[in-house]
């Protein structure tokens, strides 16, 4: 029987209502919707018989301000760099390093004079820890601290309605240990 009625809701709550002369079966339509303030929009229709023929379009958003991701939680990062076996203490240079898809990205550079000190970096970063005549190790505030895994790994879903799952997590982040032990580099 073709479409009788075309709505736009905002928020849920209808906006704009549009009546169809002529039921047509298609419509093609440039429809203004301001978009100065934050809201959520979707498109109804309906035939003519409103209880059996309507259709809903999936949901879009305006937002007034640009969408920026949150910065990430910061992690502070008790670091120590030695030489696997002895386990001397080496000056180092610690590298920030992210990851956009499975590329690495290097980032903030960190002197580490006497092969210890404390960072706070991205909790989202990995740290890479080189020093002159020894492999490079990389090393994850997150994957290599146990305690944090296993919290995370055993959440349930009601953990993550419970704000003090949130607030563990961060007390986890705010207070670790890194330890680097690198291997002297193979003769060239």
């Amino acid at each position: 029987m073709g479409l009788a009625r075309v709505e736009i809701l905002r928020d849920g709550q209808p906006f704009q209502q549009h009546v169809l002369a002529g039921q047509p079966t298609t419509l093609r339509t440039n429809m203004s919707v301001p978009g100065n303030q934050s809201s959520w929009y979707c498109v109804r229709v309906f035939g003519s018989n409103e209880q059996r023929q309507r259709a809903i379009s999936g949901a879009f958003f305006f937002d007034e301000k640009p969408w920026r991701a949150p910065k990430p939680v910061q992690a502070r990062i008790h670091v120590r760099v030695m030489e696997a076996g002895s386990g001397r203490a080496l000056d180092a240079m610690l590298t920030e390093v992210n990851y956009l898809g499975t590329q690495p990205q290097p980032g903030a550079k960190h002197r580490l004079p006497g092969g210890s000190g404390v960072l706070t970096i991205p909790a989202t970063a990995r740290l890479r820890a080189d020093a002159p005549g020894f492999e490079p190790v990389t090393l994850s505030p997150f994957f290599d601290h146990p305690a944090l895994v296993e919290t995370v790994t055993r959440l349930e879903d009601q953990d993550l309605l419970d704000w003090r799952t949130f607030e563990r997590i961060q007390t986890l982040l705010g207070d670790m240990t890194l330890t680097f032990n690198l291997r002297e580099a193979p003769p060239r």
